[in-house]
């Protein structure tokens, strides 16, 4: 975990927007029980480092994401560092301790 100086590794910077996510609801109105009326109080139940490390893969498809740490935040975001892999470099193939990630389960 961390920077590594080799071939093949990629450190990509993602921010996150701070807080919790709100409905989207037309001018907030929820037809149903009151139970179900929240707009604004909902809680995400993923974390925003994995929601990062989504993005990271979406925005770079060919590479594989091996693992992600915080490094800031503001008032408005949250900053994370997402370690990516290129699968197709030879170093990364010949290294033992990481050419596990280039099973098709990892996709």
């Amino acid at each position: 975990l961390g920077y590594k100086a080799n071939q093949g590794y990629v450190v990509y910077r993602v921010r996150v927007r701070r807080g919790g996510r709100k409905r989207p609801v037309p001018k907030g109105i929820i037809y149903g029980k009151p139970t179900n009326q929240g707009v604004t109080q909902l809680k995400f139940h993923r974390s925003k480092r994995s929601v990062a490390e989504e993005r990271a893969g979406r925005k770079l498809g060919g590479l594989r994401v091996l693992n992600s740490y915080w490094i800031n935040e503001d008032s408005t975001y949250k900053y994370f560092e997402v370690i990516l892999i290129d699968p197709a470099h030879t170093n990364v193939h010949n290294d033992p301790r990481i050419n596990w990630i280039f099973n098709p389960v990892h996709k």
